[in-house]
């Protein structure tokens, strides 16, 4: 027989010589019929004393765990020949019971077999109801026990128990109905999560498609204006501005739009976040710019085709393209010159910018050199249009030729004014450092002068780029004279501060010796918070005198914390004093009159207290006295120990009490209720 190592069955496990005699009993062979006093289990679940099992032991024990496996339900069987002692079926099976000690979910089924009498015994707050109870028994145990199916008995009351705690049929409804719930409850949490996560991507798609389709109408816009405005320089010189004047309002508004679009595009990707709305709104505008000066462009687009398409001006034109183009050619010499001078007289990357526009220009030239020949042979062969495409290529290739041959010209214009001014702008950053190395040192101004000084070190030594050395000399100079301002203000501050150090030091030691005095006096009721504060206040003025001659601005801050700090000892011993003048420091009423006033005056307290602080007096036995906030045993707490419960410790009737007991004994608590009857 399996013997479950729970507490509840520790409960049945009996040490004695009744351990060693009852076992032999257990599943043994029939025995001759006798009554039976309720009996002890001795940690058995069945005790069969007439043999009614057989050979079906095992199947009762399995049906027996299973209950409990189940349901949580431990059920004991008792069968005996006859009950004595009470003879009524209910009474012998409440008494074994109680015996045993059984709990609060185990039920005793007792049947005498001789007797043809059976008994049910189960705790008053056994989780079946009397009904259910009564069905197991109407519908179980009594029909197998009419057949002396013993076993058998046990068996379907068992099974019917299972099913009667756990749900119908033996199916567990409540737990189903739960995990019914629990999954119902996660489909929905993944409902809302793949719900979120699809409209946060699509968000995300629609943010990533409105913004390429910002930067491909910004990208377009931006070509259109570039070759918009080529187009009306053409057309200008071919047609005159009177006839271009539509076109360059156009061309104007859409530059306009094109600058703010690209001044929101910079913010959208500068290093500043923006939240999800604004990016929207933004990339929005940015369209919206885009649509309306390509809508203004358009606009003028079949005027300006109309215009070009005016032939009859070719030749005309193709002599204008022609001297442009031989001007230029004609600067091509001077600029290839220019260049070599440059090179030679600044660093490579000063000349970079420009350093092949030479030869791209003389490239550029000669494509419309042939451009112009094709244009020439077709209008003498009459193709005017021909000749009109020609002249136009001719036309765009001189007029960019002419921007590189441009460009070289005012770069080195630029260098050399920038040669002017950079010396300018070393004479004043050599005046700013010798202004700086007058001020105070302080770690900014000494890394200012240091980067200052570095600056003028690297200049010389070979070809320079000074562009770039002005943008680094102005740069150091702006630099230091932030550094120098910020000093000449620390040195205003420090000579404020030493002009007014004497005054604030005279006030510190003022109120110090104010408060000390007021101390030294009435030292009997000082607390030591008070005499805390005096003790800060000296130390800070001794630091402020310290200070004085290195650092007025420190010194300055010690001094006023030292007259603060003198302030609140002084408020601090006048409060305790008013304190002791009306009770103790603890609270206690103290006698007025002259003596306790004499106390406090000359400092007297510990006399009063008794001859010594130690050896108590009139405040109480055996104390000592320190403070208003901090209390030493004995003094006025002298007698607080003794029995604070009255006699046995600190507690009340429940801590010595016996033990809780209830009727019906063990974990019953409240006794059982039992059924049975004759079967």
């Amino acid at each position: 027989m399996r013997v479950r190592s729970s507490g509840r069955t520790s409960r049945l496990a009996g040490v004695g010589l009744g351990a060693l005699l009852i076992p032999s009993l257990l599943f043994a062979a029939p025995v001759p019929a006798s009554a039976e006093d309720p009996v002890s289990l001795e940690g058995a679940y069945v005790l069969d004393t007439v043999g009614a099992l057989g050979d079906r032991t095992d199947e009762v024990r399995q049906a027996i765990d299973d209950l409990y496996d189940e349901a949580g339900i431990q059920l004991f069987v008792v069968f005996v020949d006859s009950f004595t002692g009470p003879a009524d079926a209910a009474g012998w099976a409440d008494a074994t019971a109680e015996r045993n000690s059984l709990g609060e979910s185990d039920l005793l089924l007792a049947v005498a077999t001789e007797d043809r009498n059976y008994a049910v015994s189960a705790p008053q707050d056994f989780e079946l109801s009397d009904d259910q109870l009564a069905e197991v028994e109407t519908e179980a145990l009594i029909p197998a026990l009419r057949q002396n199916d013993w076993a058998g008995a046990v068996i379907a009351a068992a099974d019917r128990y299972s099913a009667e705690a756990t749900g119908a049929g033996g199916v567990p409804i409540f737990p189903i109905f739960l995990v019914l719930l629990l999954l119902a409850a996660g489909a929905l949490v993944v409902f809302l999560i793949v719900r979120a996560r699809r409209r946060t991507a699509e968000a995300r798609g629609k943010a990533e498609s409105l913004d390429r389709r910002a930067s491909m109408l910004l990208v377009q816009l931006d070509d259109a204006v570039r070759t918009s405005e080529q187009e009306l320089g053409f057309a200008t010189a071919q047609f005159g501005e009177s006839a271009t004047t539509g076109f360059a309002g156009a061309l104007t508004s859409a530059k306009g739009k094109l600058r703010e679009a690209f001044e929101i595009r910079q913010r959208l990707d500068d290093a500043f976040p923006e939240s999800e709305e604004e990016k929207t709104s933004w990339t929005n505008r940015i369209i919206e710019l885009c649509t309306e000066a390509d809508s203004e462009l358009d606009a003028q687009a079949d005027a300006f085709d109309e215009l070009r398409a005016l032939e009859q001006n070719a030749p005309a034109v193709l002599e204008q393209v022609a001297a442009a183009h031989a001007a230029a050619q004609l600067r091509l010499p001077e600029a290839t010159a220019r260049m070599e001078s440059l090179r030679g007289r600044y660093a490579p990357e000063a000349v970079a910018p420009i350093s092949d526009n030479a030869t791209q220009a003389e490239k550029l030239l000669g494509l419309a050199a042939t451009a112009l020949g094709e244009a020439r042979d077709k209008l003498s062969a009459g193709a005017a249009g021909a000749a009109a495409v020609a002249v136009r290529a001719a036309q765009a290739e001189t007029s960019q030729a002419v921007q590189l041959l441009d460009a070289i010209e005012a770069h080195a214009t630029e260098l050399a004014s920038a040669e002017q001014r950079l010396a300018a702008a070393v004479a004043d950053l050599r005046e700013d450092l010798a202004e700086a190395r007058a001020m105070p040192s302080s770690p900014t101004l000494d890394a200012s002068l240091a980067n200052a000084e570095s600056a003028l070190a690297a200049e010389g030594g070979g070809p320079a780029d000074p562009l770039a050395r002005l943008v680094e000399i102005e740069r150091v100079r702006s630099e230091l004279d932030g550094s120098v301002t910020t000093a000449r203000t620390e040195v205003q501050r420090v000579q404020r501060a030493a002009a007014s150090l004497d005054r604030s030091i005279a006030a510190a030691r003022a109120q110090i010796d104010a408060a000390s005095a007021y101390v030294t006096t009435r030292r009997g009721a000082i607390s030591d918070t008070a005499r805390t504060r005096l003790a800060e206040a000296e130390r800070h003025l001794f630091n402020a005198v310290s200070q004085g001659p290195l650092d007025p601005v420190g010194a300055l801050r010690e001094a006023d914390y030292a007259n603060q700090l003198a302030g609140q000892a002084l408020a601090y011993a006048q409060s305790d004093t008013a304190a002791f003048s009306t009770g103790s420091p603890f609270g206690y009423r103290q006698n007025s009159g002259a003596g306790i006033e004499g106390a406090i005056l000359g400092g007297l307290f510990g006399y009063l207290a008794g001859g010594s602080r130690s050896s108590g007096g009139i405040l109480g036995g055996g104390g000592t006295w320190s403070s208003p906030r901090r209390r030493s045993p004995g003094g006025l707490g002298g007698g607080f120990g003794g029995g604070f419960g009255g006699g046995g410790g600190f507690g009340g009737i429940s801590r010595g009490g016996g033990m809780r007991s209830s009727r019906g004994g063990g974990f019953g608590g409240g006794g059982r209720r039992s059924r049975g009857g004759r079967f």
